[in-house]
């Protein structure tokens, strides 16, 4: 997808193909590599389409991956503005997802009363849209 997007020219497809690498290396644990096609990703997204869900996924990546490796004030400055587009559209269980991520950064950050507020954000939303995150390896919660 990625040498296709590029031969077209088509940074859209381009940006989706680059966030999709990040989050493989992301499941390997490679997080040089998920970094690298992260950014990648965020700057091949055409500026018109910033305001895409689709870029805000990859900020969204890009924060959890900069958490991984404890660069938490970085990942808050990807998950912060991805918690507010993702909580503007309605979009359920990235916003949660994101909010979660947030709270966890602004708890190692020993940022006690933000951590607390997103922490109630994430719950008001999960349960104003019916959400249930399972954490269970049986697939039951």
């Amino acid at each position: 997808m990625t040498d296709f997007s590029i031969l077209e020219g088509n940074t859209f497809y381009q940006g989706i193909s680059y966030r999709i690498q990040a989050l493989t290396c992301f499941l390997e644990n490679d997080y040089p590599c998920a970094l690298n096609h992260v950014n990648d990703s965020l700057h091949a997204f055409d500026p018109e389409k910033k305001k895409d869900i689709h870029y805000f996924l990859a900020r969204q990546l890009a924060g959890i991956i900069l958490l991984s490796v404890h660069r938490y004030e970085d990942a808050l400055n990807h998950l912060l503005p991805a918690a507010d587009y993702f909580e503007k559209t309605g979009s359920g269980l990235s916003g949660c997802e994101t909010l979660i991520a947030a709270a966890i950064s602004f708890w190692e950050l020993s940022r006690k009363k933000k951590r607390s507020l997103f922490l109630k954000k994430d719950f008001q939303n999960r349960k104003r849209k019916d959400i249930v995150i399972c954490h269970s390896s049986k697939g039951k919660c």
